[in-house]
């Protein structure tokens, strides 16, 4: 009933908001960075998984049908070698279209195959494939996945030091943040002591990049949380040039793996033919209180964000595409599924007759409804895995039938834990409550090792609680390789 109430109040504070001294402190991180139409490549070259590992006298089949042309022409298709191993006389083979070949692997070592397409106009940048009989000469990524962490207690530090000691072991690339970076109420400057106390200290001798997502307590207004002051959340944008381990170059953006160029923490989407490409979101402007500046209201927000990440997945030449942000598509945690948010979408259900105004640009909105449908049409079967936070356990589950292959992660145990309050609500391949930790991802070819790491909220201790992999030929069959659901307390 909580969240009832405040959805009735919120409206009228939110006015008297706009007309406080609190708004106009913000104006100058309001001023910065005009948005940009994003623009899809046209045609566009792709094939089907872009490194293997391989064996010789393995035949390789090459599929570049997922190849595109927007205006529906006929595509020509040219492929080539660029790479094959002394005393080879690997040849690509034609098949019955010629988007289609295949390639026997005939000596030990590397092979770089080159696809361009062509409308008759225009021909489409280069796409290429790697395969390699030696894994070690295969891109890796490994990625380490926390959220809810920003508090500054001792058992954000002891993440920080379990991370620590595994990246030691593992080599990680970088970190994602899921959001809720800075609790209670978000920062108030980029010189906020916060920064330092619940980033800085934390992390600061891991020595990897942290690219972060805002989460609703990043954005805070009225209240801790309500999530509709949004250039609040700017602030932390802009404490990227504050930094040398913080990266979010804008409030949504693209993250190209192995990391590539002279500064990738700034230009984290130098890597033109990435194995792993990430698209992280802010999801708190879809799914939070209202907001009075015209930038961050709901319908312009989600078309912008819509239109640069519809773009985005179009053009990326990547094997693998993740995205993350604050918010869950499906959770087994209290907050739930989108759409049905903390129960408020059932509530809304009820009442929407008797407030249909409030429940279309109130209710809806913290329910998860209109992030529900952002999602359906611009995410879901397209992506290989979405990672999010906000309930403060963790999650893997495995992909629905709406979605297709995309694999789920919740990992919003940074520094808090609460309980799963309905396991069955989706189908979980790991779940465990009241437990902190975080995830890493091992990426190599087209497998995806996952590792769930618990650590004890009283010394720190950690423990690899389940491991398990997939790959991309068959993205629903998991394999398991360590731990199992007795690793976790309860459920």
């Amino acid at each position: 009933m909580r969240a009832i109430f405040y959805a009735c109040i919120l409206p009228f504070f939110l006015v008297l908001q706009g007309c406080s001294t609190f708004f106009s402190t913000y104006s100058e991180v309001l001023s910065t960075k005009r948005h940009i139409n994003p623009v899809k490549y046209d045609p566009i070259a792709y094939a089907k998984f872009k490194q293997l590992f391989v064996s010789v006298g393995e035949v390789v089949y090459l599929d570049g049908t997922p190849s595109q042309s927007l205006s529906g022409q006929n595509l020509a298709y040219r492929w080539s070698i660029l790479q094959r191993p002394v005393n080879s006389s690997a040849a690509l083979i034609q098949t019955t279209h010629p988007g289609k070949m295949k390639l026997l692997i005939d000596q030990e070592g590397d092979y770089k195959i080159r696809l361009v397409v062509s409308d008759g106009e225009f021909d489409s940048r280069p796409f290429d494939l790697f395969y390699s009989t030696d894994k070690n000469s295969l891109d890796r990524v490994r990625i380490v996945a926390i959220g809810d962490a920003g508090t500054g207690s001792p058992q954000q530090r002891y993440v920080g030091q379990a991370i620590g000691s595994v990246c030691a072991e593992q080599s990680c690339d970088f970190v994602i943040g899921m959001g809720d970076n800075i609790y209670s109420s978000g920062p108030s400057s980029v010189q906020d002591q916060q920064f330092e106390d619940k980033f800085e200290k934390v992390y600061r001798g891991l020595s990897l990049p942290f690219f972060m997502v805002l989460g609703n307590h990043d954005s805070s207004g009225l209240f801790a949380g309500d999530g509709g002051f949004n250039a609040r959340g700017q602030i932390e944008v802009e404490y990227s040039e504050h930094s040398e381990i913080w990266a979010m170059p804008d409030r949504f953006y693209q993250v190209a793996a192995p990391l590539k160029g002279v500064d990738p923490r700034n230009v984290p989407n130098a890597n033109s033919q990435p194995l792993v490409e990430l698209f992280a979101l802010d999801s708190t402007p879809l799914t939070s209180a209202p907001d009075l500046v015209p930038r961050y209201r709901i319908n312009l927000y989600s078309k912008n964000m819509g239109n640069w990440l519809s773009a985005g997945l179009h053009n990326s030449a990547a094997q693998w595409k993740l995205a993350y942000a604050h918010h869950p598509y499906i959770s087994n945690g209290k907050h739930g599924n989108a759409g049905n948010y903390d129960s408020v979408g059932d509530y809304a259900e009820k009442l929407k007759k008797y407030m249909p105004q409030l429940n279309k640009y109130l209710f809806q909105r913290v329910a998860g409804s209109y992030y529900r449908d952002f999602f359906d049409q611009h995410m879901c079967g397209d992506l290989d895995m979405y990672l999010a936070g906000h309930d403060h356990n963790m999650q893997w589950l495995a992909p629905t039938e709406q979605c297709g292959k995309t694999h789920f992660v919740i990992s919003g145990a940074g520094a808090k834990s609460n309980r799963i309050n309905k396991a069955d609500r989706n189908l979980a391949y790991w779940q465990c409550s009241e437990t902190i930790g975080f995830f890493l991802l091992d990426i190599i070819a087209d497998q995806m090792t996952v590792s769930i790491y618990k650590v004890d909220s009283g010394n720190g201790e950690y423990q690899l609680a389940y491991q398990a992999r997939f790959s991309q030929r068959n993205p629903n069959e998991v394999e398991l390789l360590q731990g199992g659901m007795d690793r976790c307390a309860s459920i």
